[in-house]
């Protein structure tokens, strides 16, 4: 799976997991931990990598590392307090798929 359609398919089910969780807040809380669970581990090695080499990335590489660190820290809070930021999640996966656009705009 390509990154664009990963990221595509976590807001997919991020915007079904919030309209769940309105009649059923629980089992939307759930698809919305475990679609989350899902794209951070498809991503940690990236993350591992590029965390590691942090002094000699570009700006790029650096804001995925936050994103990426905000992420974990959002769906660990909606696992562990049960509050979920939609707002902050639709965002951060936006600017995910905008630098993702970025990145192979400047491959070509």
């Amino acid at each position: 799976m390509k990154r664009k359609d990963l990221i595509l398919t976590v807001l997919a089910v991020l915007i079904g997991a919030a309209l769940l969780g309105r009649e059923y807040p629980v089992a939307g809380k759930v698809v919305i931990v475990t679609a989350m669970i899902f794209y951070l581990l498809v991503d940690v090695t990236r993350f591992i990598s590029t965390a590691r080499r942090l002094g000699k990335t570009r700006g790029t590489a650096r804001a995925r590392v936050v994103m990426w660190t905000v992420l974990l820290a959002i769906t660990l809070m909606a696992a562990f307090g049960g509050k979920v930021s939609y707002f902050l999640l639709l965002v951060l996966l936006a600017v995910d798929y905008i630098l993702t656009e970025r990145q192979l705009q400047n491959k070509v």
